[in-house]
C-alpha cells in the first residue's frame, strides 16, 4: 500500500537583483560551520560555506556552490538535507547574501535573487498543480508533450507551435491519468462543476489521441506520430506528409528525399469524424492545413492501446459515440498489424522504423535485441484489444502467436540485452533505451492483468523482472512501480520484492519531486556529496539517487542516474506532467 504523506514542496519566485520587494538580505553567519558535525555529508565543504545560519531547527549554509538547508529533526528522514542550486532554485550558485526563516529564504547571487519557500501540501494538491501547469502551457489542440518558453524559467511566455517525436505516445500516457482522475472524482461525488471540468479535460486529451487514427485520411488503423498545421515550422527531418483535399503529399524532408518520395502523392479518401476534427477546426484550421508525422513506432501503440483500455472502462458506460469511436480505433490497429504481417505500414508502403513485431523482424541485428520486448507487446495488444471489443478472433491471434513462440522470447530481454551490449562494446546501462522501461511496464501490466494461465504468467512475470531487477526498480518511478504494486495487488508475484521498500522510495518521489516541470539544470557538477561511478564507454552515473527535486532529469524516460546538469533543452523548456499525475490517479484508479 502506498503512503502519499504531505510534505515540504519548493515554490520557487526570481527577481531581478534591483527589485523593491527584495527584503533586507546579510552576508553575516550566525553559527560557525566549521564547528558543526552532521549525520550526512553536505553537498560543499565546510571551508566552502561563506554564510551560515540557524532558525529553530533548521540550518541554513550558503556559499559558491549554492545553499544546503539541514533539519536536525525533519518529518522525513529524506528531508534531512536539501540542495538548492542553480539553475532550477537559483540564477547563479555564488551566494552572496541571505535571509532565512525554518521554511523560507531570500538569496542573492551575481545573476539576480529567488525566493524559495518550502510549503506544506499535500500529493493530490501537487498533481493538480502539475496538470494543471501542463494543461496551460503544453496543450495544443488537446496534444501533451512538451514546449518550448520565449525566456529563460519564464512560465509566462511560451512559443505558439511545438511538436515532439513521440507526441501521440506522450499524449496517450497524460490522458491515462486524465480518464483515472476523472473515474475517482466521479467515484467519489465530486462537486458537479469540478466533474464536468476533469470530464471535459479527460476527453480532450482522449479525443486528441483518437484523431492519430484518423488525421491520415485512411481509415485503416494506422495512428499518426504526430501532426502540426501548415502556420508551424517546415519541418526538417520525418516523413510528413502534408493534407490536400483527399490526397495527402510528402514534403521535402531529410528522411522523404532519403527515401525518394518528395513530392508523391497518396490517397486519403476517408472523413475525420466530426467530434475529432473540431480539435483544431475549433482553432480556425481546415483539414488542409493539417501535416501529419506517419514513422510511427511501437512507442505510441503501445500506449495508445492501454490508454484505450482505460477509456472503454471508464466511458462505455456514459459515452456510446465516444466508445465506439475507442473501440474502433482499438479493433481498426489490430487488424492493421495483423494483415500488414505484424508491422506498421507507413503512407509509402514501406514498414516504419519501429513498429516491428514479426518473425521476420525478430530473425537478426536489432530485431533479434528488440524480440523480447516486441513479442511481449504484440501479445498484449492481442488481449487488451480483445478485451476492449469482445471479439475472440484476437484471442484466437494470441493463441496462434503463442503457439509460434512468442511468449517464450520475453523472459531472454536481459541475456539478449546483455549479449547485444557486450557486442558493442559498453555496459547494459549505457545500451538501454530508457523510454523502453515504460513500453516494457506496459506490456507486462496488461498481460498481467488479464492473462490466467499460470505457465504464461510465469513467463510474463521472468519478462517484467528481467527489467525491474536490472533497471527500472532502483529508479524508484512510480511510472513503473505503480503498475507492478497493482499486477501483486490483484495477482501475488512470489518473487515479489519488498513492497515496504518500494513504497518508501514512491513516497520520497512524490514528497520530493519539483511542483513545476521546467526542465531546469541543476548543480550536480558542483556537489562534493555525490561520488560516480563509469562505464566501460565513458557513461556516468551518480552512485545513489538524488532527491527528485535535485537530479536533471524532468521526464519518465531518462536514466535518473546519470551524471549530468540537465536535459531536455534546461530551463528554455516544460515537460508533460505524466509520471506524476499518472501514476498518482493510475494507483487511486486502481484502488477500486
Amino acid at each position: 500500500m502506498i503512503t502519499f504523506p504531505d510534505h515540504k514542496a519548493r515554490f520557487i519566485t526570481f527577481y531581478d537583483a534591483g527589485s523593491p520587494e527584495l527584503p533586507a538580505m546579510s552576508a553575516e553567519s550566525d553559527v560557525d560551520a566549521a564547528g558543526l558535525r552532521f549525520e550526512y555529508p553536505l553537498p560543499f565543504a565546510k571551508k566552502d560555506i561563506r554564510i551560515a545560519v540557524k532558525t529553530g531547527g533548521v540550518y541554513w549554509f550558503a556559499g559558491g556552490r549554492g545553499i544546503a538547508r539541514y533539519e536536525e529533526s525533519p518529518a522525513a528522514e529524506y528531508d534531512r538535507c536539501m540542495y538548492f542550486s542553480a539553475k532550477r532554485d537559483l540564477p547563479d550558485s555564488d551566494v552572496t547574501a541571505i535571509k532565512a526563516s525554518e521554511n523560507e529564504i531570500w538569496a542573492m547571487t551575481p545573476a539576480g535573487a529567488a525566493h524559495i519557500e518550502l510549503k506544506e501540501i499535500s500529493v493530490e494538491r501537487h498533481a493538480e498543480l502539475l496538470f494543471n501547469e501542463s494543461l496551460r502551457i503544453l496543450d495544443r489542440h488537446g496534444m501533451i508533450s512538451e514546449r518550448k518558453l520565449i525566456r529563460p524559467s519564464d512560465l509566462t511566455e511560451w512559443e505558439k507551435f511545438n511538436t515532439s517525436d513521440n507526441d501521440g505516445g506522450f499524449t496517450a500516457a497524460f490522458c491515462i491519468g486524465a480518464i483515472c482522475r476523472y473515474a475517482v472524482l466521479r467515484r467519489g461525488g465530486a462537486e458537479p462543476e469540478k466533474l464536468a471540468r476533469a470530464r471535459a479535460q479527460a476527453v480532450r486529451a482522449l479525443e486528441a489521441c483518437l484523431l492519430t487514427f484518423y488525421i491520415s485520411g485512411r481509415d485503416d488503423g494506422f495512428p499518426a506520430r504526430s501532426y502540426i498545421t501548415t502556420d508551424a515550422p517546415a519541418p526538417v527531418g520525418g516523413l510528413w506528409l502534408k493534407k490536400q483535399g483527399k490526397t495527402a503529399v510528402a514534403l521535402d524532408t531529410s528522411i522523404c528525399r532519403e527515401r525518394g518520395i518528395v513530392g508523391a502523392v497518396y490517397d486519403t479518401p476517408d472523413e475525420i469524424p466530426a467530434r475529432l476534427a473540431k480539435l483544431y477546426r475549433d482553432d480556425g484550421y481546415t483539414d488542409d492545413d493539417i501535416i501529419f508525422k506517419t514513422d510511427t513506432s511501437s512507442d505510441e501503440v503501445t500506449l495508445h492501446i492501454i490508454n484505450l483500455w482505460y477509456a472503454h472502462q471508464v466511458f462505455a458506460g456514459e459515452d456510446k459515440e465516444l466508445d465506439d469511436i475507442v473501440v474502433h480505433c482499438a479493433r481498426a490497429v489490430m487488424d492493421h498489424i495483423i494483415q500488414n504481417g505484424y508491422e506498421l505500414k507507413a503512407m509509402h508502403g514501406g514498414n516504419t522504423t519501429w513498429g516491428k513485431w514479426s518473425p521476420r523482424y525478430f530473425a537478426d541485428g536489432l530485431g533479434w535485441a528488440d524480440a523480447p520486448l516486441n513479442a511481449a507487446e504484440l501479445l498484449m495488444y492481442c488481449k487488451v484489444v480483445g478485451d476492449i471489443t469482445g471479439d475472440s478472433k484476437y484471442d484466437d491471434e494470441y493463441k496462434k502467436r503463442i503457439g509460434m513462440g512468442y511468449s517464450d522470447i520475453p523472459p531472454l530481454r536481459y541475456d539478449r540485452a546483455w549479449a547485444s551490449s557486450l557486442n558493442e562494446g559498453v555496459d547494459v546501462p549505457e545500451d538501454i533505451m530508457y523510454g523502453d522501461h515504460m513500453l516494457a511496464t506496459w506490456a507486462a501490466f496488461g498481460l498481467l492483468m488479464l492473462e490466467t494461465d499460470p505457465d504464461l504468467r510465469g513467463k510474463y512475470l521472468k519478462f517484467l523482472h528481467s527489467w525491474r531487477d536490472r533497471s527500472v526498480a532502483r529508479q524508484h518511478n512510480p511510472m513503473f512501480d505503480v503498475p507492478y504494486l497493482i499486477i501483486n495487488d490483484r495477482f501475488p508475484d512470489p518473487d515479489f520484492g519488498d513492497e515496504k521498500n518500494i513504497a518508501d522510495g514512491l513516497a520520497v518521489w512524490y514528497s520530493r519531486h519539483n511542483v513545476s516541470m521546467l526542465a531546469s539544470g541543476v548543480g550536480v557538477f558542483d556537489r562534493l556529496d555525490v561520488p560516480t561511478r563509469i562505464y566501460r564507454s565513458g557513461y556516468p552515473e551518480t552512485g545513489y539517487l538524488l532527491a527528485p527535486e535535485e537530479r536533471f532529469i524532468s521526464k519518465y524516460d531518462r536514466n535518473a542516474y546519470q551524471f549530468t546538469h540537465e536535459d531536455s533543452g534546461g530551463n528554455m523548456y516544460v515537460e508533460s506532467c505524466t509520471a506524476y499525475t499518472t501514476s498518482y490517479w493510475l494507483y487511486r484508479y486502481s484502488l477500486g
